[in-house]
This record gives C-alpha cells, structure tokens and sequence, in this order.
C-alpha cells in the first residue's frame, strides 16, 4: 500500500512541475455574449423584445418564472489572470425595454479590428523538402 502512495505523491508533483513551464499550453476560454459598443449604442428604452433580440442576439439566460427579464452574460478566462463576468440585464414592461442595469462594458481588445495582425507568407517557388532531400542525397530524381 505505501508504494502506491509514494507513486501517487510522485505523480502529482510531476503534474504540478509540468503545469509551470513555458511549454504547455494553456487556451483562452470566452463564454457568452460578445457585445460591441455599436450594439449597445443601438438599445434604446421603448424598444421591443424583437428589435433588442435583432440588435444583440438571443440572451444567454431567460428565467422561465420572469420572463420580462433577459440578461446577456460575458465570461472571459486568460491564463494566468483572473476570470472576468461582466453582466447586462434587460427589464421589459409590456413587451417594451424598461430600464438596463448590469457591469457590462465592451472588451476593447475583442472589437479593436485595427489591432488585429495579419501575416502574409510568401509562396516558396524552389525545390520542396523532397525534391531537396532527394538532392542532399544525391538522387535527383530525373
């Protein structure tokens, strides 16, 4: 029995060594509704259920029991930092948007389009990586 534990002790804190490094990867996670300033800026008090669902899409949560309540939630996890919820709730009266409430303010790095980088690769119009193993080796091939 105690050699199972020491293997399990020795595991786990190759586990925790390995999770450390530079090497392994760890992915961005972001859930929910992606909202831009130009969406928000469309919402207007008086709007109707369609016209702020055509503007900001489906919510993410409903309550089944209060109905005349939407929120849109945002969920946003970068390794190493901690997780941020932001919050944008709707309140409708009648089929209308009464009043906004909520922490939700647009990410500026997720709608900055200019910030974006874009690579061009070049076409490689030489030899490809057989045709020059094939020459290093000196088979040409013809």
């Amino acid at each position: 029995m105690s050699g199972c534990s020491s293997v399990n002790k020795a595991t786990d804190a190759a586990t925790e060594t390995a999770s450390g490094w530079s090497l392994v990867h760890k992915q961005t996670i972001q859930q929910g509704n992606v909202l831009s300033q130009r969406q928000l800026d469309m919402i207007q008090v008086g709007m109707s259920r369609e016209e702020v669902r055509q503007e900001l899409g489906t919510p993410s949560l409903v309550d089944i029991f209060h109905q005349e309540r939407w929120d849109y939630l945002y969920w946003l996890k970068v390794p190493g930092e901690e997780a941020v919820l932001k919050t944008l709730t709707f309140h409708f009266e009648d089929g209308y948007l009464d009043r906004i409430t909520g922490d939700y303010e647009p990410e500026q790095s997720i709608n900055d389009e200019e910030k974006r980088v874009v690579v061009d690769v070049p076409d490689y119009r030489g030899k490809g990586l057989f045709r020059r193993t094939l020459d290093s080796v000196g088979l040409d091939g013809n």
